[in-house]
């Protein structure tokens, strides 16, 4: 039976994408949209400030404008890195601009979407679930916060109380919010499924619905455990953060504080010196900002240096390492493998010396290729290839077992053509050699070029 076109598995290209994600990506979206109808809802009926409905207006422009610039960048599909580099970029920016004193109608939506776009770049990516919904839920967090504040159960909460910042209305954001995150997650379950029924290593030949003929008391479980996850979550979410003077002095010392603890400062009321709700927005935001270009400093600076030891400093100390444990390992190996790995050591040799290996040609065959080809190139062919590719063949191909001698003699083979690369190449080409992978294949995705050879590829067919 033919498969459906609306069943095909996901092909490349931004309608197939969308097509087979749809459920997914419109649960994630109700989830953002119910916490943004949610704080609407809370600031207009807690806030009077005359600019409230410009602010809602920036809010929802920075953290809808992020959540959207991260889904498109996840339909391009690309790697961890580059998706991480653009999310970094995309942050400095913001910072940037927040030190330049903007007007709060370029600021606001600047940092807040600067605040969701990476977690929204998760949305299609596998074990990702639970971060992707850290942009969508920052609304209802954000509604259920304004609620809590006006009804000044925060004093409460700072008094002891932990229970106190919680209402009918705070509960039913809670409730609401948590059961379309359990729905997204669900949602993202069914399309792993469906995709892996439809892979090349399946059984089957056409997608079934796993959601299809669910029993009501798959049904019942679910409520049950939304219930539990709402309850859990209020009663531990109060606890997470300390609302009072802590219990250790400065000197390491544990136990009660001496003295009484200092009352919490109250907060600024409407009318006396204090703001609405946007106006506190937009002056916290540009403290954040203030503050948070020191530590952008700090965090490009670590940046800089990871990136300098990840491509400048690791590949070079992986290859040597790598080298080394080929040569002499560093734990006891049986000899079929010693022979294996110095088979390979002797492979990566001769593509140091610029040889094109195929894995698909014996050993003898490229070993006498090998003497042809640098031997007309260097003058001399590579001592000890031939004996190292014969003792390799036979062992690999379990033609006679492995003789006393065999570890010892494929060891020294391997020497003399380690020591004919190396002295037949100059400095400059030993020193690019030790940032070439140590798979001798080019197919290797331990090659660092091969990588951002593909990534290119992958830019240029988007």
């Amino acid at each position: 039976m033919s498969t459906a076109p609306e069943d095909a598995p996901i092909s490349g290209g931004l309608l197939a994408t969308l097509r087979e994600a749809r459920w997914s990506l419109l649960t994630w979206w109700l989830l953002g949209l119910f916490g943004a109808i949610a704080l609407t809802v809370v600031v207009v009926l807690t806030d009077d400030d005359a600019d409230r409905d410009l602010h809602l207006l920036l809010i929802h422009l920075g953290i809808g404008g992020g959540m959207l610039l991260g889904n498109l960048v996840a339909f391009l599909r690309l790697r961890a890195w580059p998706m991480t580099l653009i999310a970094a970029a995309f942050g400095g920016v913001a910072y940037l601009m927040a030190t330049a004193e903007l007007p709060e109608e370029i600021l606001v939506p600047a940092l807040l979407a600067a605040v969701v776009f990476f977690p929204a770049t998760q949305v299609l990516r596998s074990h990702r679930e639970i971060l992707a919904t850290w942009a969508p839920l920052l609304y209802s967090t954000g509604a259920i916060l304004v609620w809590a504040d006006d009804h000044e159960y925060d004093v409460a909460w700072h008094e002891g109380q932990k229970w106190a910042i919680w209402d009918g209305v705070s509960l039913g954001i809670l409730g609401g919010a948590l059961f379309l995150f359990l729905l997204y997650l669900v949602a993202r379950q069914i399309m792993v499924m469906r995709l892996w029924q439809l892979g090349p290593r399946s059984t089957r030949h056409e997608a079934t619905s796993p959601s299809a003929g669910l029993p009501w008391a798959t049904w019942l479980v679910g409520v049950l455990l939304l219930a539990v996850l709402t309850a859990s979550t209020a009663v531990a979410a109060p606890y997470l953060f300390r609302s009072g003077p802590g219990d250790r002095d400065g000197d390491g010392h544990t136990g009660p504080a001496d003295g009484p603890p200092e009352p919490a400062e109250p907060d600024p009321v409407e009318g006396e010196g204090g703001s609405g709700f946007g106006q506190q927005l937009v002056e916290q935001l540009k403290r954040v900002a203030s503050q948070g270009i020191d530590w952008l400093e700090l965090v490009l600076g670590l940046l800089v240096c990871l990136l300098l030891i990840r491509f400048l400093l690791y590949p070079p100390i992986r290859r040597l390492a790598t080298l080394r444990h080929l040569e002499r390992p560093a734990w006891p190996v049986p000899a079929t493998r010693r022979i294996q790995d110095l088979w390979r050591r002797a492979l990566i040799a001769l593509t140091d010396a610029g040889l094109t290996l195929s894995p698909s040609e014996p050993a003898c065959a490229l070993a006498a290729r090998a003497r042809s080809e640098l031997g007309a190139r260097f003058g001399a062919p590579p001592p000890g290839a031939l004996e190292a590719a014969s003792i390799y063949e036979r062992v690999e191909y379990q033609l006679a077992a492995v003789q006393k001698d065999d570890l010892t003699r494929m060891a020294a083979a391997v020497d003399l053509v380690v020591e004919y690369v190396d002295g037949h190449l100059d400095r400059a080409a030993q020193v690019k050699n030790l940032y070439r992978g140590t798979d001798p294949f080019p197919s290797s995705d331990l090659d660092v070029p091969a990588r951002l050879r593909r990534w290119t590829t992958g830019l240029g067919q988007l």
